[in-house]
């Protein structure tokens, strides 16, 4: 290798004799492309990692425009929600079971308990326990809470007698679950004011002026984990009467948004956390 003398305006020249090869030069070479390489490299790999965290981060839509069975579309305050329901026929067909201990999903659940349907409970705290009272098939899980967000009770008594009330029978209760707000009561749509109103998915249930118990669900037409707030759920719900010909005389909310899930059969909306309490229906 041949460094010329630097003249003027020149900066720096190097001449490599002809079959010769400095062995700095090539090393040198062999680093810069390692680094070219490398960078490269975790570019794809941040590019990659975005892309995810935002994939995960995104909302599930609804695949489909077409309105699945027993689904109605309701159009409120600039957004398309979509409702669904659930009949129970019988009512020695529906249990309630708790999940707060083995934390499966509601597939699972389903094949677990044989469930031709399934309907998430009510809600749970930070340490995984019921929040306020549930009674399954006789046995007490949890006992009733003071929280006036959750003043009132859905229970079934071996009987057959289905209620949403602020009391409890004595005795001969075979389920029950605490949960709010209320929605509706003696037929009238109640006022739902809460701190940190958040639109979420919705899931209610309901009894009937002729004593049918229906489970519903509300959520937005384009994304399935979204719905309304929470504070407008009344209206809603008092809005789909006249267009599925029942007339609502109790509605109480339950557990909603990412610990919520809708199985009737014909279609599924699933969880992203876990359910803490099931309804099983079997046909």
């Amino acid at each position: 290798m041949i460094f010329k003398p630097i003249q003027q305006g020149t900066i720096f020249e190097i001449n490599i004799k002809k079959g010769k090869k400095d062995p700095l030069i090539s090393s040198l070479f062999v680093f810069i492309i390692g680094i070219i390489i490398s960078s490269m490299i975790m570019g794809f790999l941040i590019i990659l990692s975005l892309f995810m965290n935002k994939k995960e981060k995104t909302s599930p839509q609804v695949l489909s425009s077409i309105l699945p069975e027993n689904t109605i579309e309701i159009p409120y305050r600039n957004n398309f929600y979509w409702i669904g329901w659930i009949e129970i026929e019988d009512n020695d067909n529906i249990f309630l079971y708790p999940n707060f201990i083995e934390k499966k999903s509601s597939k699972d659940l389903l094949e677990k308990s044989r469930c031709q349907k399934l309907v998430n409970g009510g809600f749970y705290t930070q340490d995984d326990k019921p929040l306020g009272l549930m009674i399954s098939e006789g046995v007490k899980i949890s006992d009733e809470s003071r929280n006036t967000l959750i003043p009132k009770f859905f229970y079934m008594t071996y009987n057959k007698e289905s209620s949403i009330s602020y009391t409890l029978p004595n005795k001969n209760i075979r389920f029950a679950i605490q949960s709010g707000p209320v929605i509706i009561e003696d037929g009238i749509k109640k006022t739902v004011s809460i701190k940190n109103d958040k639109s979420a998915r919705r899931v209610a249930v309901a009894i009937t002026n002729d004593d049918k118990i229906l489970f519903l669900v509300v959520y937005k037409k384009e994304e399935i984990m979204q719905g309304p707030y929470l504070s407008y759920l009344p209206e809603i719900i008092f809005l789909i009467q006249k267009k599925i010909g029942r007339q609502f005389k109790e509605v109480l909310n339950l557990d909603g948004g990412t610990a919520s899930a809708f199985y009737t059969g014909s279609y599924s909306i699933s969880e992203i956390a876990y359910i803490g309490s099931y309804f099983c229906i079997r046909n």
